[in-house]
């Protein structure tokens, strides 16, 4: 009994484990400032996508937001060259805290029309639709996507499982938008992937959400996009 049962064990252990070593084989890597991007098959993996974030905030918020009439509650501040989200939240006595911080996908830093950009959360999109704009780059550089607007859950739609609407303080940035994927498959992680939008993994914006809360839109979020050459990262850590 125990001469079979044995070697028909380890037999088993070995294929099981030879099929999870061969399923999250990394093929290659390369990094970009402080994250390590692992690639995996046909998918890519951010090594400390998930932080905290500093004390020091890069970017002081507004005093108070048009839409409400004090300050933001919660403050959203996308650092286009280190590719970082960071998320604080004012406390009763008026001082932002860190919350939370993701690596995340934005155009290259040049695309911002100014050192600091901002705006304003006007709405939460669940389960979003997509739709290009007709004679718009997005699609004069992919002309296959089909006319008109593309549904949750189509494979060409990049929205992921949440789209976050923003007011911003710039002309031309009405469809510039924060939102979730459902991976990053291709070669270059960190500027090929979007032509405007800033992308988080769907995972990372849900778990967003969650620590936001149901009246985040209502109590204030404010945006803060720029291009701070600093690496902030080192302070507070």
């Amino acid at each position: 009994m125990k001469k079979i049962l044995w070697p028909a064990i380890f037999w088993l252990a070995g294929i099981f484990g030879a099929g999870v070593a061969a399923a999250e084989t990394v093929s290659m890597t390369y990094t970009y400032g402080r994250f390590t991007v692992e690639v995996l098959g046909d998918r890519q993996r951010v090594v400390g996508g998930e932080f905290t974030p500093p004390l020091l905030m890069p970017v002081m918020p507004s005093r108070t937001l048009r839409q409400t009439g004090r300050p933001p509650v919660h403050v959203l501040l996308i650092n286009y060259k280190t590719k970082e989200l960071l998320y604080y939240r004012r406390n009763q006595n008026g001082l932002y805290q860190p919350v939370i911080g993701y690596a995340v996908v934005t155009p290259e830093a040049d695309f911002l029309p100014q050192p600091i950009v901002r705006g304003v959360v006007e709405r939460v999109v669940p389960r979003p639709t997509w739709c290009p704009k007709v004679g718009g780059q997005v699609r004069r550089m992919n002309p296959h996507l089909p006319p008109g607007c593309l549904p949750y859950g189509h494979p060409l739609n990049p929205m992921g499982d949440y789209r976050l609407d923003i007011n911003w303080n710039v002309r031309g940035w009405e469809l510039i938008r924060l939102h979730g994927t459902t991976g990053y498959p291709r070669g270059n992680f960190w500027d090929e992937e979007t032509f405007g939008c800033t992308r988080l993994e769907n995972q990372a914006i849900a778990n967003l959400l969650a620590l936001l809360g149901p009246r985040a839109v209502a109590e204030g979020i404010e945006v803060i996009a720029h291009r701070d050459t600093i690496n902030w990262a080192q302070f507070g850590r």
